[in-house]
């Protein structure tokens, strides 16, 4: 299980080894922010990186990909929940709020939904990352500042909070979690193994000890608890359940899209084949169990996953000593947290939030396509205006209407053969070497969302006073019921008027639709001709076979036609 190698070597143990103790080092401070991210105490994100790595990295198809609470979810989750958070059985709705992000994963494994992820765009992804990098930012303000923090779920009034309490900032938070930012980073810029989040809660948190800021007003981590919860059930509601639905939707969807899409960048690395429905299924259960250990949502991480593969892990077993380190530290150390301030872990979020915001891909998105730029900014926009999760619908949803918008042009041009038999576009019937052949090339897809166009185009095609009509379908794709109607009006039409259809370059599913649908009756199976490996093969024949059309209804064709 733990590795499809069939020795396990000394060598495999020692790199897992340390890969997972630096792994270890760097989940141990981040889950408690992301906890604090979701709006709850910091042990629920140890409990989840504990719980949800080890269930993970049992069934996951990959050896790097880490499971457990991440920075995205955690704010979709606090997004989702915020409404909930006063009341007497708010955390047992939380744990409902993982257990059906965990079902809805599970499912869309099991119905081998994995290819569902190619249709989120990298517009949405940019959009919603950089917003949730700001959201995480404005949300932990307060706790950098060291001032009461707003209790609006809205985003622009926790900023106007912020604003007007400048005035009321704590200088021992603002000095712990300035600090903070600038070990993290400056760590990272001198060498980028130096666990920075780790050193900076070791050294802020004995300062925390030796200050005693908790007498000035600063926050603290307080008391957390040295062993793991016992297994417990959380609250079964099915009103609650179909209140939290959509928002389970949306963080399962967007830690889908973060688990598949890390777990394919290491694997383009590593040659290792990654399985989107299993990656599916493992995550899903992971949040089951999870639920009942009382874990936040979790999905695949960026961060830990690329530092496990950069730090050398070689199996899954690295994801096991990561879990066990952070379990065997919040055993051993747990009284050594309670002096961890808040302003710390507000101070890893604010370099966690920055690095949200990838001004490069931004840059470059806006730069590449204009659809790309509106589905972008549609999505930052609206998940700064309104609730996370309906922004990340939103931008799915955009970026599909303006595929199909695109997907919905059909072009038509008329091909000629010249004298020397090359084919050319043509601009008109004037250039045909033969009046009373027309080559109609047709590409695009032809959908029901192309319907409008592709009748305006047949509308013009039927003031051609052409005696044969060779439509090409070689770049056509996927002929549905809606165009197969409109192709069989037009050429039923064309047959009253003593008028023929030929169809060339015909192939695939195309060729197969077409040959069990009327329209083979309508056009003579002789006046099929099947695309073959030879460009424009099936089309001379289909020209040849004009030909023989024109001289059946005795009519000359022009001289010099050379097909």
């Amino acid at each position: 299980m733990v590795s499809k190698r069939h020795h396990y070597q000394r060598s495999d143990l020692r790199s897992d080894l340390i890969a997972g103790l630096t792994v270890g080092c760097v989940a141990l401070p981040q889950s408690m922010a992301y906890a604090m991210v979701a709006g709850v105490p910091p042990i629920y994100g140890l409990y989840g990186v504990i719980v949800a790595a080890t269930v993970g990295a049992l069934l996951s198809s990959s050896s790097h990909l880490t499971i457990g609470p991440t920075n995205t979810c955690a704010l979709v989750t606090a997004s989702v929940f915020a409404v909930y958070m006063r009341e007497p059985e708010a955390l047992k709705l939380l744990f409902l709020l993982t257990f059906m992000v965990g079902c809805i994963k599970l499912f869309a494994g099991q119905l081998r939904l994995g290819f569902l992820t190619d249709y989120i765009s990298e517009a949405v992804m940019v959009g919603f990352t950089a917003a949730a990098g700001i959201l995480i930012a404005g949300n932990q303000l307060s706790n950098l500042l060291g001032y009461e923090s707003s209790t609006s779920p809205h985003f622009l009034i926790k900023v106007l909070h912020a604003l007007t309490n400048i005035a009321s900032l704590n200088p021992y938070a603002l000095i712990l979690g300035g600090l903070t930012v600038l070990i993290t980073a400056g760590s990272r810029w001198l060498y980028r193994h130096i666990p920075g989040a780790l050193l900076a809660v070791l050294i802020t948190g004995w300062l925390a000890y030796q200050i005693n800021v908790a007498s000035h007003g600063v926050r603290l981590v307080g008391t957390i608890p040295h062993t793991l919860p016992p297994p417990r059930l959380f609250m079964l509601s099915f009103s609650k359940a179909a209140e939290l639905a959509s928002g389970a939707l949306a963080i399962a969807v967007m830690g889908l899209f973060e688990s598949v899409t890390i777990g394919r960048v290491i694997a383009q690395k590593t040659g290792q084949h990654i399985d989107p429905n299993r990656e599916f299924s493992a995550i899903g259960t992971a949040n089951i169990v999870g639920s009942f250990f009382q874990c936040i949502p979790s999905s695949g991480s960026f961060g830990r996953s690329a530092l496990n593969f950069n730090a050398g892990a070689r199996t899954r077993v690295a994801v096991f000593v990561s879990a066990a380190a952070v379990a065997f530290s919040m055993f051993l150390f747990s009284p050594l947290a309670y002096y961890i301030p808040i302003p710390t872990l507000a101070g890893i979020l604010m370099i966690v939030a920055a690095r949200l915001v990838d001004l490069k891909r931004i840059h470059s998105l806006s730069r590449i396509s204009r659809d790309d730029r509106t589905v972008m900014a549609v999505t930052f926009g609206s998940a700064l205006l309104i609730r996370l999760e309906f922004a990340l619908f939103l931008g799915i949803g955009l970026s599909v209407l303006l595929f199909l918008q695109r997907a919905r042009h059909v072009h038509f041009d008329e091909l000629v053969f010249d004298a020397d038999g090359r084919v050319l576009e043509s601009s008109g019937p004037t250039e045909r070497l033969c009046k009373d052949v027309a080559i109609i090339n047709i590409e695009g897809d032809l959908f029901f969302g192309a319907a409008r166009e592709f009748r305006e185009h047949l509308g013009q095609l039927r003031q051609d006073e052409a005696k044969v009509m060779i439509l090409r379908l070689k770049r056509a794709r996927g002929l549905d019921a809606t165009i197969l109607h409109l192709l069989c009006d037009f050429v039923a039409e064309r047959r009253r008027q003593g008028k023929y259809v030929l169809l060339s370059g015909i192939w695939g599913e195309i060729a197969q639709t077409i040959g069990e649908s009327s329209l083979y009756e309508l056009v003579g199976g002789e006046n099929v001709f099947i695309a073959r490996r030879d460009i424009f093969h099936s089309t001379r024949r289909a020209v040849n076979r004009a030909h023989e059309l024109i001289r059946e209804d005795a009519v000359t064709p022009d001289e010099g036609m050379d097909t």
